[in-house]
């Protein structure tokens, strides 16, 4: 985490592009492509299971109850490689 939007204490408008695109190249792409990779090998498996790791930051009822923690591109992040399993669940 680096920057204003992985702060705990700065708010979204101190952030910047540079920031989310690291913290969405690492938390959300690099697992998703990481996951596609080993797609042919979870054909073969007779148990697929795969574990990204979440964060309460990235789930929007704690994050509504606890306001005052920022960390916004990191958060983002969180909630995205959380809707990005469910995908591939659903797939």
């Amino acid at each position: 985490m680096t920057g204003a939007g992985a702060s705990f204490t700065q708010g979204i408008s101190s952030s910047t592009p540079l920031e989310w695109d690291l913290q969405f190249r690492i938390n959300v792409t690099a697992q998703v492509f990481f996951t596609l990779s080993l797609l042919p090998l979870f054909e073969k498996s007779q148990e697929k299971k795969v574990v990204n790791v979440a964060s309460m930051l990235g789930d929007l009822t704690y994050s509504e109850a606890n306001p005052h923690l920022q960390f916004a591109s990191y958060a983002a992040s969180k909630a995205g490689i959380t809707m990005a399993n469910l995908k591939f669940h659903n797939e």
